[in-house]
């Protein structure tokens, strides 16, 4: 980054009643253009420059104030492509690189900038729906990201900027898309079927047919056992009826 260059034509106009409008001189790459600007910094119309191929474009609302870094209006914008190009963040490709001078410049509002990008320069599982505009911390290395629309009809990209650095236009790696953990299935509650009309299932059946054949078989031995006490009793009245005919 170059430290600044004296502000573009000249003198100007001596006097003109109360504040009168000087220049800002914008030079876009490889284009250049005036706007208009009072003494406080404030942009005096809707402004709109770009370069010869439309590859960098510059967009100020009137009543922006534009400032430099002491606070004073700016005089000058310089906008020129980066060569060599930064090392871009881990994983992302840096497509181009344009440098924003001077250094510290300022607007309120954002001023808008538009990028382009060459769709044949994005490396392979890359796409131009996953480019994205950083801002280099040139005192760091460090890289940080903006928000900006991507239009791959025309291959730019749009962002708002309120100070000037370098940017980078970069390909980032598409981000993959989650897939659901699957989802158990409960074992279902096997439950023994009931008869028909609501009645006992067949482990209650079994144990009632149990129960009748256990109560049968006793019932079977007492009445086995009081016939062998009648049979006695005969048998013994017997006996005494014979002891009495031999006395």
């Amino acid at each position: 980054t170059s430290t600044g260059r004296p502000p573009g034509g000249g003198g100007g106009g001596g006097g003109g009643g109360g504040g009168g409008l000087t220049s800002l001189m914008v030079e876009v790459v490889d284009r250049s253009k005036s706007c208009s600007i009072d003494s406080d910094g404030i942009v005096d119309e809707d402004f709109e420059v770009a370069s010869r191929d439309e590859c960098v474009a510059l967009r100020l609302s009137e009543g922006t104030e534009a400032l430099d870094s002491k606070g004073d209006r700016l005089r000058y914008i310089d906008v020129t492509p980066v060569e060599p190009m930064p090392e871009p963040p881990e994983g992302h490709y840096l497509l181009a690189a344009f440098d924003f001078e001077p250094d510290g410049a300022t607007f309120g509002p954002a001023m808008e900038v538009t990028l382009c990008y060459n769709p044949d320069d994005i490396p392979e599982g890359m796409s131009a729906e996953n480019i994205v505009i950083a801002v280099l911390d040139e005192e760091t290395g460090e890289w940080s990201f903006i928000s900006g629309t991507v239009d791959t009809d025309k291959n730019t990209i749009t962002f708002d900027i309120n100070h000037f650095t370098v940017l980078g236009v970069l390909a980032a790696p598409a981000v993959p898309t989650a897939t659901p953990a699957p989802t158990k299935t409960p074992k279902p509650t096997v439950t023994p079927p009931l008869t028909s009309g609501g009645g006992l299932g067949t482990g209650a059946l079994i144990g009632i047919i149990v129960a009748v054949v256990l109560l049968l078989g006793i019932g079977a031995g007492l009445w086995i056992m009081k016939q062998r006490m009648i049979s006695f009793s005969d048998l013994w009245d017997s006996v005494k009826e014979k002891l009495k005919l031999e006395r």
